[in-house]
């Protein structure tokens, strides 16, 4: 029979053992909780301020320039069948890897070549929306090769790595990313007006690179809760925007007429506010257009079924690059090529 000093040391070492898991265990929850602060924290600071040095004050002699790339519909996750194309265009994940990294290794050496003396203190770049093919029809749910929560986890450190790649490479110390979402990332069947950035697989996807790069201090992300971004660059104001706000575009004029319509819109809206655009930045239409004012990207995706099918005119995969100089505005464009 055990003696009581026995019981005695059985019963503490038990309750030694139990606090020590009741330790481990709020120990954990207490860093979990400190995990989501600091997450919550980074949250409400990455879609609400505004850099202050892309406007800077202070000019100096020498040649200066901000170059901006647009990066906005490359469908991730869609396919486009070379057969149903009649050899226009084919499109699957292998091949929007090749693209992107096309892209992103381009844009140095024109950065490079189109703005050689120039000094960079700062790059722009934006992510436009429509990153992910979304499956938001029925033959895109039945035809992507992964779903949306799948084609993120995927993208998420390709665009990361992208991103550093380009930071690595440029010669600039920072870098602003304006993030806008698109139509095709949203969850509902349309396009929702309350809540529509948070509600878009976008919200995530911009939040989880953003995230990643949290303790590089080279970027900084702009990730809106609204549809746009006014962004100043030097002596400007940008706008950064989707574009599936502008209606039309069926007629003998193209694109045109809906976008300039859309675009004198939007600065009437942001001049009520006294805040003046000098140049809006759009996606969506998949078309690289250079207008007074204004230019629409191309897509990462390029030439696809629906476009065959309402007789578009073909357009190569390509994403839109232009610099911004101090008292000159923008003073070259040029596309890069994806394929």
């Amino acid at each position: 029979m055990a003696s009581k000093a026995e019981l005695f040391a059985d019963a503490a070492k038990t309750d030694t053992e139990q606090l020590r898991r009741d330790n481990r265990r709020l120990t954990k929850h207490v860093e979990h909780l400190e995990r989501e602060l600091r997450v919550a924290t980074r949250l409400r600071t990455i879609d609400a301020q505004i850099p202050k040095w892309t406007a800077p004050k202070r000019r100096t002699k020498a040649l200066t320039a901000a170059p901006v790339l647009l990066l906005s519909d490359w469908h991730f996750g869609e396919t486009v069948d070379l057969r149903t194309m009649d050899g226009w265009n084919e499109y699957d994940d292998d091949i929007a890897l090749e693209r992107w990294e096309r892209v992103i290794n381009q844009t140095p050496e024109m950065v490079l070549r189109h703005m050689h003396g120039f000094g960079l203190p700062f790059a722009v770049v934006a992510i436009m929306g429509d990153m992910l093919s979304g499956g938001i029809h029925e033959e895109l749910a039945r035809t992507d090769s992964s779903t949306a929560p799948a084609t993120v986890t995927t993208w998420a450190p390709r665009i990361v790595a992208g991103l550093q790649h380009l930071a690595d490479t440029l010669d600039t110390e920072r870098i602003v990313v304006p993030c806008v979402d698109g139509n095709h990332d949203r969850l509902d069947h349309r396009t929702p007006m309350k809540r529509r950035a948070e509600s878009a697989m976008t919200w995530v996807l911009y939040q989880w690179i953003a995230d990643r790069l949290s303790d590089d201090p080279r970027f900084h992300f702009v990730i809106s809760r609204s549809s746009d971004v006014r962004l100043p660059i030097f002596d400007e104001h940008h706008l950064f925007v989707h574009g599936d706000g502008a209606r039309g575009g069926g007629g003998i004029g193209g694109i045109w007429p809906p976008i300039m319509r859309y675009t004198t819109k939007l600065r009437d809206i942001y001049a009520a506010q006294q805040q003046p655009i000098s140049h809006v930045n759009l996606g969506h239409f998949h078309q690289y257009v250079i207008g007074r004012g204004f230019l629409v990207n191309g897509s990462g995706k390029g030439y696809d079924e629906y476009a065959r099918r309402s007789a578009f005119a073909p357009e190569r995969p390509v994403q839109a690059l232009y610099a911004v100089a101090p008292e000159r505005g923008v003073i070259f464009n040029a596309p890069v090529h994806a394929d």
